[in-house]
């Protein structure tokens, strides 16, 4: 690795200034580029998780719902529990 780097060094030197300054350049816009797409990977992440803990609440409160209505309570109880209105549990039931 070391000598890649001097290797590299040694052809970067080897250029005329304009060349270097373009290549200097480009190496910022990729770096900015780069860094652009790190920010979005990291974000695109961080939003799964967020849905994913969302539909994973989600599914528990219709469990707790079902499991409710499977003990026979009534629907605004099993809402109650469940933390769903008691139009989603309704839905639930008639899926039942």
């Amino acid at each position: 690795k070391t000598f890649e780097k001097a290797y590299q060094q040694l052809e970067y030197n080897s250029y005329i200034p304009s060349e270097r300054k373009a290549i200097d350049e480009s190496n910022d816009v990729f770096s900015s580029f780069k860094g652009a797409i790190n920010i979005a990977r990291t974000d695109g992440m961080e939003r799964g998780r967020v849905e994913g803990r969302e539909e994973g609440l989600r599914e528990a409160k219709i469990e707790a719902a079902v499991n409710a209505l499977k003990f026979g309570l009534s629907v605004d109880v099993a809402a109650k529990i469940s933390g769903l209105t008691e139009g989603d549990v309704l839905k639930i039931k008639s899926e039942c």
